[in-house]
């Protein structure tokens, strides 16, 4: 149970830096790296998003006793992020530079196995009976 509730607090601390780092991007940054609005508001409201979860991965975490079923959807959010990623990358809509996406599809790849596997282990330390 210790393993999980490790891996879900470092990727806690992951999310609330990568949401901050939405804060602190310069406006005309934002307009180099995506081709959407130039207003910076969906940004933010991105870097908030990312906050929140951070903050809920580790309330979950410090209460993961009561809260063991709040676990899964945070092995499954990585996961739906490295599918967006990759399948941008199929559908050829990703105008990023190839550098960035190596490091998304590490990142996420890297955080679904390590939460899965963290949490299919703590799955297998308590018995059925319990």
């Amino acid at each position: 149970m210790s393993v999980l509730r490790s891996a879900m607090r470092f990727q806690a601390v992951v999310f609330a830096i990568y949401g901050l780092s939405f804060f602190f991007i310069p406006d005309f940054t934002l307009d180099t790296i995506f081709d959407w609005d130039t207003s910076s508001y969906w940004a933010r409201g991105l870097g908030a998003a990312f906050i929140a979860v951070a903050w809920l991965e580790w309330y979950i975490a410090a209460k993961l006793e009561e809260r063991r079923d709040l676990v899964w959807p945070f092995v499954l959010l990585p996961a739906l992020l490295l599918v967006g990623a990759v399948w941008e990358k199929v559908a050829d809509t990703y105008d990023g530079s190839d550098a960035f996406f190596a490091m998304v599809v590490v990142v996420t790849f890297f955080f679904t196995i390590l939460i899965g596997g963290a949490a299919w282990y703590a799955q297998r330390e308590i018995p059925a009976d319990a």
